[in-house]
């Protein structure tokens, strides 16, 4: 419900940039956290573990290219 109401493209409520990734950014940290209270075996915690870097690499991305959020029209 969060996700919609503030993340998703069509999201009710407009957020600025960086409030907008670092809310998407807990949320999916949160997610990956959920990956790791699934099992404590070997496999989930890689799993958490690459899951967690993917998503603090993609906010790295998205607030270095300012226009990574921003729809471009198709060539």
């Amino acid at each position: 419900m969060i996700w919609a109401l503030f993340c998703a493209p069509k999201a009710r409520v407009k957020l600025p940039l960086v409030p907008l990734v670092a809310l998407r950014t807990v949320l999916l940290l949160a997610a990956a956290a959920a990956v790791l209270a699934a099992g404590w075996n070997t496999g989930w915690v890689i799993a958490a573990i690459v899951f967690a870097v993917v998503i603090l690499l993609n906010a790295a991305v998205t607030l270095m290219d300012r226009d990574a959020l921003v729809q471009r029209p198709p060539a």
